[in-house]
């Protein structure tokens, strides 16, 4: 054996060896531990000088989603505790003095912070769990900064306004006075509740209390009149005299009692019912006219209310949250017209139908007299008592005959009548049918659903 076979046969002697001796040795397995979660996911971190929100959200496969959820919830709890410190410094020192301190403050300074968060940092974060944690927080030396400077530029503009409800008031102009109040009140409205303070007229007020205070109070001085107090009136038909309304103003430094121009007011039925101009604005005479076309409701002694239309005043500024609850804090002057109507009293005339009159007078009488009873009308049976006519009118037609039941139609027509034999007003349906066993019996019920349906138009229509 040469030299090069020897060696060739120790080498692969010593492969062999040296294989079955790897095999003989017992592999033991890396174990890797898994990431334990950091400090502030076990325990919640406390830091003064920041507010601190910390979320987590489940991790879906295949979707980004849980970054956002995490994000979202971290920071709606950043402004939970931004609005517990808030509520807590305010109700200790504004909620005596605060007129306007209501319940739903608190929500609007939530929703406020939740909105306007800036300057926040994310800290850290960490997947486990399936869940993935986000560690946010928000200086709070950063925030005060942000918040008094809007407050500032807000506070700022509401002053101006002011100034301008003073100028608008000394010119007898209310409606717009009013107005800039409201203005001046919704440029504060994010920060209601922060107890802002400043310098009107050389005296420290709460701005939202002044605001609502100086409201009040030209409100208070506007004194609204019916001119005349009382007036009479005739059913169906309008007032016998005209009458105005007049609003005069208290509030001016110079001269109390001025008539008040471009004042917006609403009037409505406290009792009763018309038609009745609901909305009339004053003329440079500080007076509106009172337009009642008809008065459809029988009670002998009704009530007009007018008042100031703060929703007009307001325009849009009555659909935000803080202005609405100072409106609803407003209480508005009224003045009251008592309209005394002359006698209401009816007699029910039946138009000549020959063979049918019975069956549509007894279709028809009890029906008409117990629906407008219940609306106030008086009816007799004695002519020389009444002084109006409800006059019925109806005409009958048989129909067909399916499986023994008999149907008929009806067309009917109730007119109203004054004294004077004027027709005041009517109303019609027509094609009403009615089924039952004979066409008698059919014709009964079709003009009792003719009354029926004449009662609803009438409620509808009328009242």
């Amino acid at each position: 054996m040469n030299r090069t076979t020897l060696l060739i046969s120790i080498l692969s002697i010593v492969c062999i060896t040296l294989f079955f001796s790897c095999r003989s040795v017992k592999q033991t397995p890396v174990v890797v531990e898994e990431e334990r979660p950091p400090q502030w996911v076990q325990q919640y971190p406390i830091d003064q000088q920041y507010f601190i929100g910390i979320a987590s959200a489940p991790i879906t496969p295949g979707s980004a989603q849980h970054f956002s959820q995490a994000r979202d919830a971290a920071l709606a709890e950043i402004a939970s505790s931004i609005t517990v410190q808030i509520v807590s410094e305010s109700e200790s020192r504004i909620r005596e003095d605060n007129y306007l301190f209501s319940h739903t403050f608190e929500e609007r300074i939530s929703s406020f912070a939740k909105q306007d968060l800036e300057g926040y940092e994310l800290v850290d974060s960490w997947e486990g769990d399936h869940h993935y944690w986000v560690y946010y927080r928000l200086s709070k030396d950063l925030y005060r900064r942000q918040i008094e400077e809007r407050i500032r530029i807000a506070s700022n503009l509401s002053a101006d306004l002011i100034n301008k409800s003073e100028s608008e008031i000394e010119t007898n102009k209310h409606a717009q006075a009013i107005r800039y109040n409201l203005q001046a009140y919704s440029n504060i409205s994010d920060f209601i509740g922060y107890g802002i303070e400043a310098n009107i007229n050389d005296e420290n007020v709460f701005l939202e209390n002044h605001i609502w205070g100086m409201t009040q109070d030209m409100m208070r001085s506007l004194r609204i009149e019916f001119i005349p107090s009382n007036a009479t009136g005739r059913f169906l038909q309008g007032l016998n005299d005209q009458v105005k309304i007049k609003v005069l103003s208290q509030y001016s430094r110079s001269s109390a009692n001025r008539p008040v121009p471009e004042m917006p007011l609403l009037l409505s039925f406290e009792r009763g019912q018309g038609q009745l101009v609901e909305k009339v604005v004053t003329g440079p005479d500080g007076t509106a006219n009172l337009s009642l076309s008809r008065i459809s409701s029988p009670f002998r002694s009704q009530i007009i209310v007018a008042m100031p239309d703060i929703d007009a005043i307001a325009g849009g500024l009555g659909e935000e949250p803080a202005v609405a609850d100072l409106i609803d804090n407003i209480n508005l002057p009224e003045a009251r017209l008592d309209i005394e109507l002359e006698s209401v009293v009816f007699c029910i005339d039946y138009v000549d139908r020959g063979k049918y009159n019975e069956l549509i007078k007894d279709a028809s009488n009890g029906r008409i007299r117990s629906s407008l009873s219940e609306k106030g009308f008086e009816f007799t049976t004695q002519t020389g008592k009444c002084n109006y006519i409800l006059k019925f009118d109806a005409n009958l037609r048989r129909g067909t005959v399916i499986q023994n039941i008999h149907t008929a139609f009806s067309d009917a027509t109730v007119l109203f009548i004054s004294d004077k034999g004027v027709e005041l007003l009517s109303f019609s349906v027509s094609n009403v049918s009615g089924a039952d066993l004979s066409f008698e019996k059919a014709k009964q019920k079709a003009v009792q659903n003719a009354v029926d349906n004449l009662m609803k138009r009438i409620d509808n229509e009328l009242f």
